[in-house]
């Protein structure tokens, strides 16, 4: 699994562990743990450290451990509370207007015919849409 990190991540991640770890060894304790993972823009509690350390770790756990936290794939449940905060009245619904906005505009913005692939599945009279609907069928395509 280490081996799907992209070469110049893998890079990065060697070197931050080379400079946390004396000697480029094992870790063992949580505060060794806890600042490398603070320098990998992650930040756990120390129950959450000692879980996910486990007892020892060397680079290359290190590495699949990063991998695994790359591939991790948005659940359905992930990508519906991300439409709940843009549903300003808590229906379930949002403005079919918005969505184009936000498609188009924030974050990782779509090209335009992905834009209208999505917003060729929503069918309404209203305006609005119900995005749970839509989630469900994005999740099938």
């Amino acid at each position: 699994m280490a081996d799907k990190l992209p070469p110049d991540l893998k890079q990065e991640y060697t070197e931050i562990y080379s400079s946390c770890v004396k000697g480029g060894g094992v870790i063992s304790d949580v505060n060794t743990f806890g600042n490398l993972m603070r320098a990998v823009g992650q930040n756990y509690t120390p129950a959450e450290l000692q879980k996910k350390l486990g007892g020892t770790m060397n680079l290359n756990q290190f590495l699949e451990m990063m991998a695994n936290t790359l591939v991790k794939e948005d659940t359905t449940e992930d990508i519906i509370e991300a439409f709940k905060v843009f549903d300003k009245d808590g229906s379930g619904t949002m403005q079919i207007t918005d969505l184009r906005y936000i498609l188009s505009s924030l974050g990782d913005r779509l090209e335009e015919d992905q834009v209208e692939e999505i917003m060729s599945r929503i069918s309404s009279h209203s305006g609005s849409f119900n995005y749970k609907d839509l989630v469900s069928q994005l999740r099938k395509k």
